[in-house]
């Protein structure tokens, strides 16, 4: 979802002028960093041609190396800068991670299937870089590609047979199905190995009800995630049960939705969700104001307490907002690494602006 801000500052001069005097009081969207380092630098390459180039940058912008790595609860393990000569790529609004960290599956708002390889380190699991890297349109019922004001896609969530995805101003979620089976081995198609079958795949529209596309403008489902039950937990970006009460969110299956609502912090707004291993929500949430800049919150919520006409509060993890390293963060998974450590992935959407980053951060959510 292209934040409010940004998206009103392509209207006008003004909102321009307006956007840039609130970046640069936050200093936020700064493509200069202290703490890079100049050989921090690695490429990928798709058999599409799409080539990421990755910066290794700061939890922040000290430069004191002694400095506490704990945000909230969570420990910072590194943080990436992501760019490339290819006009499609940026705009990340939602991602799926392979049970090992190494591969990620997500979708731009601008209807692109994106697919990447995460390079790491020696044995430990911590992004380096991206390697092989590729992107496709997403396509229609009719196998083609979604028309331009057609495809803000911006949740996504795996499903037993393939991927579910939210759209916005046209709101509705389509479900994208892979033929299933490798006819060479005879074994189900892994996404996160090949995801052509998924890139090749039409969008059917999901039978959902009415109220769960009932958003106002530029808002839309912006966070789903499928819990351990096989539910579908789904946030509204900015829709209200009342003018200022929380936000509207649906808990659905087979067919039927339970209404719902999200106390979110006062000017904060879903921006994606995830399962963790115990079958908690772990939910990103983003704020955008001129003097305060982007920020954004993690909170976790009781899986127990996801019951009809319940209101969510969630418990909050970490606060990431200047002067840590932080942008429009939009895109959130979670994985558990080799030795047990739940890792979070958080990746920001750039709104295909000059003035913003693609930002790949990584956590360690340490377990009592």
């Amino acid at each position: 979802m292209i934040a409010q801000p940004v998206r009103m500052a392509r209207k006008s001069l003004l909102r321009i002028l307006i956007l840039m005097m609130g970046l640069s009081l936050a200093g936020c969207f700064a493509h200069a960093d202290q703490t890079a380092s100049s050989d921090g630098a690695s490429l990928g390459m798709g058999d599409d041609g799409l080539v990421i180039e990755s910066r290794e940058i700061g939890m922040d912008r000290s430069a004191d190396p002694d400095k506490s790595r704990t945000v909230g609860r969570l420990e910072f393990v590194t943080a990436l800068e992501l760019t490339s000569e290819n006009k499609d790529f940026g705009g990340i609004s939602s991602i799926e991670i392979s049970a090992d960290g190494k591969t990620m599956i997500g979708l731009t708002d601008r209807g692109q299937w994106l697919w990447m390889e995460l390079d790491s380190a020696a044995g430990d699991g911590r992004p380096t870089g991206v390697g092989a890297a590729r992107i496709a349109p997403m396509r229609g019922a009719d196998g083609v590609p979604l028309a331009a004001g057609d495809r803000d896609s911006e949740s996504l969530i795996l499903m037993e047979d393939g991927f579910w995805v939210g759209y916005e101003s046209q709101d509705r979620v389509l479900a994208f199905a892979s033929k299933g089976i490798d006819g060479a081995t005879n074994a189900a198609v892994d996404v996160f190995a090949d995801p052509t079958p998924f890139f090749l795949a039409p969008g059917v529209a999901v039978d959902v009800p009415l109220m769960m596309l009932d958003h106002p403008g530029n808002g839309g489902l912006e966070a789903m995630v499928r819990l351990a039950n096989g539910a579908v937990l789904a946030f509204s970006e900015h829709g209200r049960k009342e003018k200022e009460g929380p936000l509207k969110a649906w808990l659905y299956r087979d067919g039927i939705a339970a209404a719902m609502a999200l106390d979110a912090p006062e000017g904060f707004s879903p921006t994606d969700a995830a399962l963790l291993p115990d079958g908690d929500v772990l939910l990103l949430l983003r704020s955008y104001s001129p003097l305060r800049g982007v920020r954004a919150r993690l909170l976790r919520i009781d899986l127990a307490a996801i019951l009809p006409d319940a209101v969510l509060k969630g418990d909050e993890l970490a606060r990431l907002e200047p002067p840590l390293m932080v942008d429009n963060m939009e895109a959130l998974a979670v994985h558990v690494d080799t030795v047990g450590q739940w890792m979070i992935t958080i990746i920001s959407d750039d709104n295909f602006s000059p003035l913003q980053r693609t930002i790949l951060l990584r956590y360690k959510m340490p377990q009592p």
